[in-house]
């Protein structure tokens, strides 16, 4: 087994630092036969940078009180980043699509706490695709911890054999109530408002001239941002406490946009689902409520 690499910082890096390595490291991918080494990144005595959380809440519509599932993601983007750019990781970062994330909420937690980010890469899967990897995240505080991530990406070598379309038909949850459904307007500088409370500044984010030079006919609005944008529509239907939120990425959201949010109830927490209401094309589903026996 190769050797680990980790990375110890006395403070969080930004975004900005990681992608300017990023355009400029050649990377010889990854070979048959060979395996990703472990390679971590840590950080401790976090705090929260107050300015740019409350205006994440209000660009999310979050209410503002205990920390958002969704947050300690941002917080952790520039460790995974650091990760990405190491010699010891032979896939370029540039090439790698976000396709699911698993998050658990061990308790609520307090924006005022001071926290420590423990982040890992270890191994890979073949796919039909190509090769995927994932992302390990842990947010601690006072020793304890609080928070826990899988963020799965896939390093894309073949072409997809089965075109056929994903088309959205409201989710069907397993208990009795009412379907929720909102379409959410989003503007032309979505990723230019998000990137502001990030520092997530990816180019296929931002203009439209940025994003055609890495193959985008427009700029695409962040996965993470579509996500919280949905966990806030659910967050008075969920009971805080202990979660668990699972989403699957399905296609990227082209800027601007109309998209269609739909929940439906389940026996623990919500089924959801964010698509085109034009051509019903899923961009994003997944499940959000209590922990509970799927951890084990």
């Amino acid at each position: 087994m190769s050797d680990t690499r980790t990375l110890n910082f006395d403070f969080l890096p930004t975004l900005g630092e990681g992608y300017r390595k990023v355009v400029f490291l050649r990377k010889k991918g990854l070979r048959k036969g060979e395996t990703l080494p472990r390679i971590e990144a840590h950080v401790a005595g976090i705090h929260l940078d107050r300015e740019k959380y409350d205006r994440y809440l209000s660009l999310c519509r979050f209410p503002g009180e205990d920390l958002p599932p969704t947050y300690p993601q941002v917080l952790a983007g520039p460790l995974h980043l650091a990760m990405l750019c190491t010699p010891e990781f032979p896939i370029s970062a540039l090439g790698l699509v976000h396709t699911e994330n698993r998050i658990v909420l061990h308790r609520p937690i307090d924006p005022a706490e001071t926290f420590t980010l423990d982040c890992h890469i270890e191994g890979h899967r073949d796919v039909d695709r190509g090769v995927e990897i994932d992302l390990i995240t842990e947010l601690s505080a006072g020793g304890e911890g609080v928070w826990t991530a899988v963020s799965t990406m896939l390093s894309i070598t073949k072409k997809r054999a089965d075109k056929a379309k994903d088309k959205n038909s409201p989710p069907k949850g397993d208990a009795p109530g009412n379907e929720r459904s909102v379409i959410f307007t989003v503007g032309s500088d979505a990723g230019r408002r998000y990137a502001a409370v990030s520092g997530d500044y990816n180019p296929i984010h931002l203009y439209p001239l940025t994003a055609k030079l890495f193959g985008f006919k427009r700029p695409i609005a962040h996965g993470m941002w579509t996500l919280a944008r949905c966990v806030a529509e659910m967050d008075r239907d969920v009971d805080p406490g202990a979660v668990i939120l699972d989403v699957k990425f399905k296609r990227p959201v082209m800027l601007p946009t109309r998209a269609l949010f739909v929940s439906s109830p389940e026996r623990t927490g919500k089924r959801f689902v964010l698509s085109s209401p034009e051509s019903g094309r899923i961009y994003l589903e997944g499940h959000y409520g209590p922990r509970d026996e799927r951890l084990h």
